[in-house]
C-alpha cells in the first residue's frame, strides 16, 4: 500500500549573488520529477522581490533568505527548504601610480598602475582622450605626451570597476645660451675671443663647435676661448632636464690679403727640359714680396715668373709688407705622357718553343721586352726579336716604351701559347687472379699525361694476335682469360698529341694471368670427325692451345687397338686429323694416345679417341 505521509523531495538550490553584472539572479530550486500534484510557493524579504514565485526557478531582486514551500495535493504533505542571495558589488581597488615628468632627456614614461584585486581587466585613456598610449591594457603602459591619464580596473568576478587618475607633467624649458659679441682678427693679431659668460652656467654644460675655422679640443668646454677667424656655435645643455639652447658668434678676418694668381696645373711633356711658373696677375707694388718654393719648402726664386726642370708641387707666396698679410697658391707641374702607346704582337706556332716578337717603336722612344717565364729574348731592346726556350702553356711577353724623361710610360703584352704538356705514355700492369675474376677492363690512357687537346691512340703492332684481348681506338682494353691459360701477355701502344702530332710516346702493357688450379686442362674430346667442315676435325688439347709456349718439347704417340704406333709427332701442334705419319686416312675406329708434356715433371696425358667418318 502506498505511504501517503511522506513529504515531497525538494531543493531550494545554492546561494546566489547580486553583482554589478547580474542585478536579478535566478534561484536554482528543484522538485522531484514526474509528480504532477505539487504546488510551489516562494517567500522572502519584504517588498516586491520575487518574480514567478510559483516556479522552481524564480527571479529575485533583493538580498536575504528565500523559503521554498511545496504542497503535495494528493497526500496533503508539505516540504520546505531555504537559500540565500548575497550582495557582491564591492569594486576592485585602483591606484594609477605616482605622477611623473617628461623632459628633453626623458621622452617617455612608464606608468605604475596597480589593483588590490587579482582577477581584473585594466585599461587606460587620456583625459581628454586622444593622447597616444602604448600597451594600454597593462598596469604599466608607456606614454610620450604630458597630460592626465585615467586607469580603469574591472573585476572579472562581479563586473564592478574602479578608476584613478595620474598626471604626467612636461619640463622642456631650455637654458639661456649667449655666445657674446663678434670679434675680429688681422694679419698681426691672428686670434679673436669668444665668450659665453652671458649664458646660464649653473647646472649646465657648455660646448663650443667650429662651424668654420677651428678650435682646440681642450677648449670646447671653456667659457672664454681664443680662436682664429671663423663662425662658432655655443651649445648650452641643462643638466636638470636635458634641454639645450644654441647661439653663434663670428670672428671676422679683417686683414686684406694680397692677390695671388697662378695656373692650377702646368704640363711637363716627355721631351720638355724646363717649364715656367707664372704668377702674372698677382698683387704688385713697392711693399709686395714674392717667393716660389718647392714641396720641401726650398726657395726657388723671388720673381713673378720662375723656371723649373722637374715635376711636383710649387707654391707662390705674395707678402704685403705694409700690413703683414700674405697669401699663397700651389700649382702642380704634372707629367704629360705625349708619346704613342705601346703595341705588342707575336708570330708563333703552338707546337714550337720559338716565337717572333713584334713591338712598335715611335720616333724618339726606346723599348724593352720582358717576361717572367724562362724564355730567352735574343735582343730585349729591339722592337722585333726572337724568343726561344718557351715553356709549355702561356708565355707572356711585355713591350715597354720610354720617351725622354717619361720612363716606362706605356706597356703592352702578348701571350704565346705552347702545347700544354709533353705526351707521356706510362707503363700499365694488371694481374688476373682466376679465383676472383676471369676478365678485366682497363682505360690505358688513365695514367698517361697529355695536353688539354687530347691524344690519338694506336697499337704499335695492330696485327699482333693475342687471344682474349681487344683494344679500341680510345685506349679501352678488355681481356678475357682463355681456358687453362696462365702466364704473361704483353703488347705496346703509342699516343701522339692531337695539337702537335709529332710529339708521341710509347709504352708497354703487361697482363699477368695466375694459374687456376680448379680448371680441368686435361679434358680432351673422345672423338673426331675429320670431314673438313671445320668442326671437330682434329684432336685438340686445351693445355697446348692456351699455353703454346709452356711445353715446347711435348710429344704425342697414337696406337691402334693392337698396340701398333700409327702416328707420332714432336712437338704436337694440335693438328692430328685421323691420319698416319704418311698422311693417309686411318680406318674408322678407336685409337689410343699418350701426350708427353714434361717427362721430368711427370706431366703425361693418356686417353682414347674414336675416328668417325
Amino acid at each position: 500500500m502506498e505511504d501517503l505521509t511522506i513529504p515531497p523531495v525538494i531543493d531550494a538550490g545554492d546561494t546566489s549573488s547580486i553583482t554589478c553584472i547580474v542585478d536579478e539572479p535566478t534561484l536554482n530550486g528543484s522538485v522531484e520529477p514526474g509528480n504532477q500534484n505539487l504546488i510551489i510557493q516562494w517567500s522572502g524579504p519584504v517588498g516586491n522581490c520575487i518574480q514567478n514565485g510559483n516556479s522552481p526557478t524564480p527571479t529575485v531582486a533583493c538580498t536575504g533568505m528565500y523559503i521554498m514551500t511545496v504542497l503535495d495535493t494528493l497526500t496533503g504533505c508539505v516540504a520546505k527548504d531555504t537559500t540565500f542571495v548575497t550582495d557582491d558589488m564591492t569594486p576592485p581597488g585602483a591606484e594609477a601610480g605616482p605622477a611623473d615628468t617628461l623632459t628633453c632627456a626623458i621622452t617617455e614614461v612608464t606608468l605604475q598602475g596597480s589593483s588590490t584585486a587579482g582577477n581584473v581587466n585594466v585599461s587606460w585613456e587620456s583625459v581628454p582622450v586622444g593622447l597616444p598610449i602604448m600597451n594600454p591594457g597593462t598596469f604599466t603602459p608607456t606614454v610620450t605626451q604630458p597630460g592626465t591619464y585615467a586607469m580603469t580596473v574591472v573585476s572579472l568576478d562581479n563586473g564592478c570597476s574602479s578608476s584613478d587618475l595620474v598626471t604626467i607633467a612636461l619640463d622642456n624649458a631650455p637654458p639661456l645660451a649667449d655666445a657674446g659679441v663678434n670679434d675680429t682678427t688681422d694679419c698681426v693679431s691672428t686670434l679673436g675671443t669668444i665668450d659665453a659668460s652671458g649664458s646660464e652656467l649653473t647646472n649646465t654644460e657648455i660646448t663650443w663647435t667650429a662651424l668654420s675655422g677651428s678650435i682646440d679640443p681642450g677648449d670646447i668646454h671653456n667659457t672664454v676661448v681664443n680662436v682664429g677667424a671663423g663662425v662658432y656655435e655655443l651649445t648650452v645643455v641643462s643638466l636638470a632636464n636635458g634641454c639645450e639652447a644654441k647661439d653663434t658668434v663670428s670672428v671676422i678676418e679683417n686683414g686684406d690679403l694680397p692677390t695671388v694668381v697662378a695656373a692650377d696645373q702646368v704640363p711637363f711633356g716627355c721631351l720638355d727640359e724646363t717649364v715656367q711658373l707664372d704668377g702674372t696677375g698677382s698683387e704688385t707694388g713697392p711693399n709686395i714680396i714674392y717667393s716660389w718654393t718647392d714641396a720641401s719648402g726650398a726657395l726657388i726664386g723671388n720673381n713673378l715668373i720662375e723656371t723649373v726642370d722637374t715635376t711636383g708641387a710649387f707654391t707662390l707666396t705674395v707678402f704685403d709688407n705694409s700690413n703683414g698679410c700674405a697669401d699663397s697658391i700651389t700649382i702642380e707641374v704634372v707629367p704629360v705622357i705625349d708619346g704613342e702607346p705601346a703595341t705588342a704582337m707575336a708570330d708563333g706556332d703552338p707546337c714550337s718553343t720559338e716565337a717572333m716578337l713584334l713591338g712598335n717603336q715611335p720616333n724618339g722612344t726606346t723599348g724593352i721586352w720582358t717576361t717572367l717565364t724562362g724564355a730567352i729574348i735574343e735582343d730585349p731592346n729591339a722592337a722585333t726579336t726572337l724568343a726561344t726556350n718557351l715553356g709549355a702553356g702561356d708565355n707572356v711577353f711585355t713591350w715597354t716604351l720610354s720617351l725622354g724623361h717619361c720612363e716606362n710610360y706605356s706597356s703592352a703584352s702578348v701571350t704565346v701559347s705552347v702545347d700544354q704538356a709533353s705526351v707521356a705514355a706510362n707503363f700499365d700492369q694488371v694481374t688476373i687472379v682466376p679465383a676472383v675474376e676471369d676478365s678485366i677492363t682497363l682505360d690505358l690512357l688513365q695514367n698517361d699525361l697529355f695536353g688539354s687537346e687530347g691524344v690519338s691512340f694506336s697499337l704499335v703492332d695492330p696485327n699482333t694476335p693475342i687471344g682474349g684481348l681487344t683494344v679500341d681506338d680510345k685506349g679501352l682494353m678488355t681481356y678475357v682469360k682463355p681456358k687453362c691459360f696462365a702466364g704473361t701477355v704483353e703488347f705496346d701502344y703509342f699516343i701522339c698529341s692531337v695539337g702537335c702530332p709529332d710529339i708521341c710516346d710509347t709504352t708497354t702493357v703487361r697482363i699477368i694471368v695466375e694459374n687456376d688450379d680448379s680448371e680441368d686442362c686435361n679434358d680432351v674430346a673422345n672423338g673426331i670427325t675429320p670431314n673438313g667442315d671445320g668442326v671437330n676435325d682434329a684432336l685438340i688439347f686445351d693445355v697446348l692451345l692456351n699455353n703454346p709456349n709452356e711445353y715446347p718439347n711435348n710429344e704425342i704417340i697414337i696406337f691402334n687397338r693392337w698396340g701398333d704406333v700409327v702416328y707420332q709427332a714432336r712437338p704436337y701442334q694440335n693438328d692430328w686429323r685421323g691420319t698416319n705419319n704418311s698422311g693417309q686416312d686411318l680406318p674408322q675406329g678407336t685409337y689410343y694416345y699418350i701426350l708427353k708434356l714434361n717427362i721430368a715433371e711427370s706431366e703425361i696425358i693418356r686417353g682414347d679417341i674414336t675416328i668417325l667418318r
